[in-house]
């Protein structure tokens, strides 16, 4: 029997069962109404109901609380769907690439669908807010990406730096994505357990009730100083303007909140890249350059402006230290600033103030200790510390830094597959066809990926376009707290590439800023 009959003749029987059923009422419909069933109707088992407008009887044949099913003897069929196991990131180069709406429960987080979070095409796709804060956050699904394979579509243009994503959707776990020469990111993996994906602010953060950093549009960005002239961190409860006070303001928006990590400031750096590579026009990725000299989302770095495009432009933030400084989200066009070139992506990548982030450290000797490193050793965040444990101070149980004892029970003592600290100064990413990104499906390259340059060949003094040429620090030193993205006057330095090693936990600036992030 084929599959056609198998289905037609399931119907006809499910048919006959609702005539047969309200056959055998002696008191005829338990439901008169002029509509049809709900899901949610909840009624006794073998219930049944007539539709008086159309005609159709159904019979409830699955009473599962707000999960029925109704039957009717016309062809309807009123059934529960359950929410999709997976939700995938998208197909590069196409709509809605990058984010997508979580198939998870969020309530301990506190976060909440917006209008259109799970509306293709929407500017809200994929993005939630915090119903506490207003903070909005974008969801970032598992992926697993695929480097400088000769099977890859984009291979005979980008060679060693070809690019592929793929979701959930194409790979159902880990080990099959290996198989296929694929790798999943580090960023999903928290706390010890694999996860469904992570949460980022769309925004970076500015102050709320004096005591948390929150992800609004056109706030103004905290920065992480004692300046006068700045919206700044010092006078926040629990902050001292210094570097770590961006632990204690993402900690404060609630449980399971902290500072972003550096993997994934690298997931949403190698999404970015993937797009660029696969769209061919600015229909679904506003910053596309098909030249490939600026194909890259754009920001906040010259002026109010982008050096690379003066047609983007910014709203002073008001701050009288700099009037440069940028309200976070304002740039327009808007989706030029996302990692998409969306209106649903996450902005502000490029420039605007830099932002500071988790996940890679060096030991202190003190809780102020700066002291170069000549190694290329470094401290790496275990995969079974949970970033949200992570606190402020310096050598504490669960604090982010720390001597060499301490750093232990959290982190991994690595060596960075790129000179930090063994060479030092400054390069760019990217060196003619070189690879910049590991192939390594495991182990601490794979971590780095998209964060740190593949190795010392990936990188030069001038960089390459598919990368902005942007700039990257070399300076391993005591209690490092990695920066990224650039800031308002780094020019074509600034991007999502920007790395710098240099600055460590009690170091403060005007234009050092963060965001939060959250797993589930």
């Amino acid at each position: 029997m084929s599959s056609q009959q198998t289905e037609i003749t399931g119907a006809l029987q499910r048919l006959a069962e609702a005539v047969n059923a309200v056959d055998a009422k002696a008191g005829g419909f338990d439901f008169t109404e002029t509509t049809n069933p709900l899901i949610t109707t909840n009624p006794a088992a073998d219930a049944t109901w007539i539709n008086n407008v159309s005609g159709e009887i159904f019979v409830c044949t699955d009473a599962t609380t707000d999960q029925n099913t109704w039957i009717g003897q016309l062809g309807t069929v009123v059934e529960y769907v359950a929410a999709p196991t997976t939700i995938p990131i998208g197909i590069a180069g196409t709509q809605d690439f990058g984010v997508a709406p979580a198939d998870y429960d969020l309530t301990s987080i506190g976060l909440a669908e917006m209008e259109g979070t799970t509306t293709a095409g929407d500017d809200n796709y994929g993005n939630y807010i915090q119903t506490a804060t207003s903070s909005i956050m974008c969801h970032i699904p598992k992926f697993f990406y695929r480097v400088g394979n000769a099977a890859s579509p984009q291979f005979a243009v980008y060679g060693a730096n070809a690019l592929d994503i793929a979701g959930t959707d194409t790979y159902a776990d880990e080990a099959t994505a290996n198989a296929a020469g694929f790798a999943m990111h580090r960023a999903f993996i928290d706390g010890g357990a694999e996860k469904d994906g992570f949460f980022i602010d769309k925004y970076k953060c500015s102050p709320a009730d004096n005591d948390k950093g929150v992800s609004v549009k056109n706030g103004v960005p905290i920065s992480l100083a004692t300046t006068s002239g700045y919206t700044k961190s010092d006078t926040m409860t629990g902050c001292d303007g210094k570097l770590y006070d961006a632990v204690t303001l993402s900690r404060a928006r609630g449980t399971g909140f902290n500072n972003a990590s550096i993997f994934m400031m690298g997931a949403i750096a190698l999404l970015s890249v993937a797009h660029a590579q696969a769209a061919t026009a600015d229909t679904n990725c506003a910053w596309y350059d098909g030249a490939g000299t600026t194909n890259f989302p754009k920001g906040c770095n010259s002026s109010l402006s982008d050096v690379n495009d003066a047609g983007v432009t910014y709203t002073t933030a008001g701050d009288s230290g700099s009037a440069d400084k940028p309200l976070t989200g304002s740039g327009a066009p808007f989706a030029k600033t996302t990692h998409n070139g969306q209106n649903s992506g996450i902005c502000d990548l490029n420039g605007g103030i830099y932002e500071v982030a988790l996940g890679v450290t060096n030991f202190g000797t003190a809780a102020d200790a700066n002291t170069a490193i000549t190694t290329d050793s470094i401290y790496l965040l275990k995969q079974a510390t949970a970033l949200k444990d992570l606190t402020a101070g310096w050598d504490g149980a669960t604090d982010a830094w720390g001597n060499t004892t301490h750093l232990a029970t959290l982190y991994d003592l690595v060596t960075s597959p790129h000179a930090l600290g063994s060479t030092t100064g400054t390069v760019y990413w990217g060196s003619s066809s070189n690879a910049a990104f590991s192939a390594d499906t495991s182990g601490v390259s794979r971590d780095l990926c998209g964060f740190v340059p593949k190795d010392d060949s990936a990188s030069d003094a001038t960089g390459t376009n598919q990368f902005g040429n942007d700039y990257c620090y070399r300076y391993n030193r005591q209690n490092m707290y990695a920066r990224c993205c650039g800031y308002w006057s780094n020019a074509a330095n600034a991007g999502l590439f920007y790395r710098n090693f240099n600055y460590n936990r009690t170091y403060d600036y005007f234009y050092y800023g963060f965001r939060c992030s959250a797993y589930v």
